[in-house]
Protein backbone atom coordinates (compact mmCIF):
# COMPACT_ATOMS: atom_id res chain seq x y z
CA UNK A 1 0.00 0.00 0.00
CA UNK A 2 0.94 3.50 -0.61
CA UNK A 3 0.18 4.99 2.44
CA UNK A 4 -1.27 4.33 5.94
CA UNK A 5 -5.12 2.00 5.67
CA UNK A 6 -7.59 2.91 8.21
CA UNK A 7 -11.38 0.84 8.63
CA UNK A 8 -14.94 0.84 10.03
CA UNK A 9 -16.16 -2.20 11.12
CA UNK A 10 -15.84 -5.35 8.47
CA UNK A 11 -19.52 -7.20 7.89
CA UNK A 12 -18.94 -10.95 7.34
CA UNK A 13 -22.12 -12.80 6.03
CA UNK A 14 -21.40 -16.69 5.53
CA UNK A 15 -17.68 -16.83 6.65
CA UNK A 16 -16.60 -14.05 3.66
CA UNK A 17 -16.16 -10.68 4.04
CA UNK A 18 -19.42 -8.66 3.12
CA UNK A 19 -18.24 -5.64 2.82
CA UNK A 20 -15.71 -2.85 4.87
CA UNK A 21 -15.80 0.93 4.88
CA UNK A 22 -11.92 2.44 4.34
CA UNK A 23 -12.03 5.33 6.58
CA UNK A 24 -9.26 8.16 6.23
CA UNK A 25 -7.39 7.57 9.22
CA UNK A 26 -6.87 11.13 10.17
CA UNK A 27 -10.30 10.74 11.04
CA UNK A 28 -12.04 8.31 14.30
CA UNK A 29 -11.88 4.65 12.66
CA UNK A 30 -11.41 1.12 14.37
CA UNK A 31 -8.98 -0.71 12.02
CA UNK A 32 -5.49 -0.15 10.56
CA UNK A 33 -4.10 -2.54 8.42
CA UNK A 34 -0.27 -2.85 9.21
CA UNK A 35 0.36 -5.79 6.48
CA UNK A 36 -0.39 -6.85 3.07
CA UNK A 37 0.15 -10.45 2.01
CA UNK A 38 -1.21 -13.23 -0.40
CA UNK A 39 -3.28 -15.98 0.15
CA UNK A 40 -0.57 -18.85 0.19
CA UNK A 41 -1.67 -21.59 -2.37
CA UNK A 42 -2.89 -24.97 -1.59
CA UNK A 43 -6.06 -23.16 0.72
CA UNK A 44 -9.27 -24.74 -0.27
CA UNK A 45 -10.49 -21.63 -1.62
CA UNK A 46 -13.44 -23.31 -4.43
CA UNK A 47 -16.14 -21.12 -2.67
CA UNK A 48 -14.48 -17.58 -2.58
CA UNK A 49 -12.04 -16.12 0.28
CA UNK A 50 -13.50 -17.66 3.00
CA UNK A 51 -12.11 -15.67 6.53
CA UNK A 52 -11.88 -18.85 8.69
CA UNK A 53 -9.62 -20.48 6.26
CA UNK A 54 -7.56 -17.68 5.53
CA UNK A 55 -7.09 -16.91 8.84
CA UNK A 56 -6.02 -20.40 10.06
CA UNK A 57 -3.01 -20.47 7.70
CA UNK A 58 0.12 -20.65 9.79
CA UNK A 59 1.42 -18.05 7.03
CA UNK A 60 -1.49 -15.67 7.56
CA UNK A 61 -1.41 -16.13 11.81
CA UNK A 62 2.37 -15.63 11.55
CA UNK A 63 2.38 -12.23 9.47
CA UNK A 64 -1.23 -11.03 11.44
CA UNK A 65 0.60 -11.32 14.82
CA UNK A 66 1.31 -8.98 17.90
CA UNK A 67 4.69 -9.81 17.20
CA UNK A 68 4.89 -7.91 13.80
CA UNK A 69 2.59 -6.08 14.82
CA UNK A 70 4.80 -4.18 17.53
CA UNK A 71 8.09 -4.00 14.40
CA UNK A 72 5.39 -1.70 12.59
CA UNK A 73 4.28 0.94 15.62
CA UNK A 74 5.67 4.43 15.37
CA UNK A 75 5.01 7.14 17.44
CA UNK A 76 2.90 6.79 20.55
CA UNK A 77 0.90 3.80 19.03
CA UNK A 78 4.78 2.00 20.10
CA UNK A 79 4.32 2.75 23.59
CA UNK A 80 0.60 0.96 23.66
CA UNK A 81 1.45 -2.58 25.12
CA UNK A 82 0.46 -5.39 22.87
CA UNK A 83 -1.39 -7.04 25.16
CA UNK A 84 -3.80 -4.24 23.99
CA UNK A 85 -4.07 -4.73 20.77
CA UNK A 86 -6.38 -7.16 18.66
CA UNK A 87 -5.25 -8.33 15.68
CA UNK A 88 -7.36 -9.31 13.19
CA UNK A 89 -7.18 -10.71 9.14
CA UNK A 90 -9.08 -8.43 6.29
CA UNK A 91 -9.48 -10.90 2.89
CA UNK A 92 -10.66 -9.94 -0.01
CA UNK A 93 -14.35 -9.25 -0.93
CA UNK A 94 -16.18 -12.51 -3.06
CA UNK A 95 -16.40 -9.28 -6.44
CA UNK A 96 -12.84 -8.80 -5.40
CA UNK A 97 -11.33 -12.28 -5.09
CA UNK A 98 -13.75 -13.32 -8.65
CA UNK A 99 -11.61 -10.42 -9.98
CA UNK A 100 -8.45 -12.18 -9.75
CA UNK A 101 -7.54 -10.25 -5.95
CA UNK A 102 -5.54 -12.36 -3.41
CA UNK A 103 -4.03 -10.29 -1.15
CA UNK A 104 -5.38 -9.74 2.25
CA UNK A 105 -4.66 -7.66 4.68
CA UNK A 106 -3.61 -7.84 8.76
CA UNK A 107 -5.41 -5.26 10.49
CA UNK A 108 -5.25 -4.03 14.25
CA UNK A 109 -7.28 -2.01 17.03
CA UNK A 110 -6.38 -0.71 20.62
CA UNK A 111 -9.19 -2.70 22.25
CA UNK A 112 -12.06 -1.17 22.87
CA UNK A 113 -11.13 2.04 21.65
CA UNK A 114 -11.56 3.87 18.41
CA UNK A 115 -8.50 5.63 17.14
CA UNK A 116 -7.87 8.66 15.09
CA UNK A 117 -4.71 9.27 12.96
CA UNK A 118 -2.08 6.40 11.83
CA UNK A 119 -0.45 3.61 14.77
CA UNK A 120 1.78 2.77 12.35
CA UNK A 121 2.79 5.65 9.70
CA UNK A 122 2.53 8.66 11.85
CA UNK A 123 3.52 12.43 10.19
CA UNK A 124 5.02 15.70 11.60
CA UNK A 125 1.08 16.90 11.38
CA UNK A 126 -0.48 14.08 12.41
CA UNK A 127 -0.71 12.30 15.63
CA UNK A 128 -2.28 9.03 16.97
CA UNK A 129 -5.15 9.41 19.60
CA UNK A 130 -7.46 6.86 21.00
CA UNK A 131 -10.47 7.24 22.74
CA UNK A 132 -12.78 4.92 24.52
CA UNK A 133 -15.84 3.51 22.24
Amino acid sequence: TSGPECWGGPVYMSGQLASIRSIPCATQHIWETFAVGTIPAGLNLSSGPDYDTIKASSAVSAQCSTRVLATRLAGPAAKIPPSQWEVDVLPPTQACYEGGARTYRCIAMVTGMDSTGSATTPTPTSTFHTTPR
